[in-house]
């Protein structure tokens, strides 16, 4: 049974509303899940759409990512239910078969994580050490905590969507996600700051996971296509790879057990490597805008 949907609308067409909603149940159909009511929230301005969600935001007092203009759907939870916004403006700007895998992506989000629980997590234990060790700030360890939490969230979305036969899509959503390219001069300026640099590396880690379950023998060039897409990253590209990797391998159905997982072998491969040079204590933490991805 479809979950009953709590739908707004500003500015939509009712034939876009209507497509929406046809994507979105179909999905629900074919998806195991329990929930029993969902928002959706359909917006034709992204202005709009971001105003809502930064309101809301704000009245949850949750952190989350900044807004921007690359938002095209976002779910989160922050109010007690599964919330699903979406932008018309921006997904009409993707041919109409990733702009649906783009919908679904959310869809799967909120069934793997339509509580608060998820939105919320506390600091991993192998974070924790790292404060101990580094002098690094509760706030940091909560941005790096926010990162990885995106990233296994990805991982488990694509996951779900792809075992439950939504292949094409899926893989045109990870063509999409190389296509968008790595932000090349934002390496560049962190690459030389080490609370900076590994915030960086952690918010790198979201499209690698989120490919992950496509990897298989049939799928062969999105590997090739990932390489080429971390290329930037020099040394750092196989560590990377590496915590995904070796993630994967021991990840649960406990998306906090799965966050831990990463945050320990993240820590193990790159963040001591980084975080426990002798100069880092006197570098900056900028965060140089590294939230421009959605959840």
């Amino acid at each position: 049974m479809n979950p009953r949907i709590l739908l707004k609308v500003k500015g939509a067409s009712k034939s876009d509303v209507e497509h929406i909603l046809q994507v979105i149940t179909d999905c629900y159909a074919n998806l195991p899940h329990n929930l029993d009511a969902v928002e959706v929230n359909i917006f034709q301005n992204t202005s709009d759409a971001l105003s809502f969600l930064s309101a809301q935001s704000k009245a949850a007092g949750v952190k989350s990512s900044s807004f921007d203009e690359d938002f095209y759907a976002y779910h989160h939870a922050w109010l007690g239910l599964p919330s699903i916004t979406l932008s018309v403006e921006k997904l009409n700007t993707l041919p109409p078969e990733l702009a649906d895998a783009c919908i679904r992506h959310e869809v799967a989000h909120s069934v793997l994580h339509g509580e608060i629980r998820y939105y919320v997590i506390p600091i991993p234990p192998p974070y924790r050490r790292l404060k101990e060790v580094c002098g690094l700030s509760d706030e940091y360890l909560l941005d790096l905590t926010y990162l990885t939490a995106v990233a296994v969230k990805d991982y488990e979305a694509t996951k779900l969507l792809y075992s439950h036969n939504y292949r094409v899509d899926q893989l045109q959503y990870a063509e999409h996600l190389l296509e968008e390219g790595f932000e090349t001069t934002l390496w560049k300026i962190v690459e030389h700051h080490p609370q900076a640099k590994a915030l960086f590396l952690t918010s790198s880690l979201k499209v690698p996971f989120c490919i992950k379950p496509l990897l298989d023998q049939q799928n062969i060039h999105l590997q090739k296509k990932l390489e080429s897409y971390l290329q930037p990253l020099g040394e750092y590209r196989q560590l990377l790879m590496e915590v995904v990797d070796e993630s994967a391998e021991i990840f649960t159905d406990d998306t906090y057990s799965n966050i831990q997982t990463a945050a320990e072998i993240h820590c193990k491969k790159i963040l001591k490597r980084i975080l426990t040079q002798p100069t880092q204590r006197n570098n900056s933490s900028r965060t140089l805008n590294l939230y421009k991805i959605n959840s």
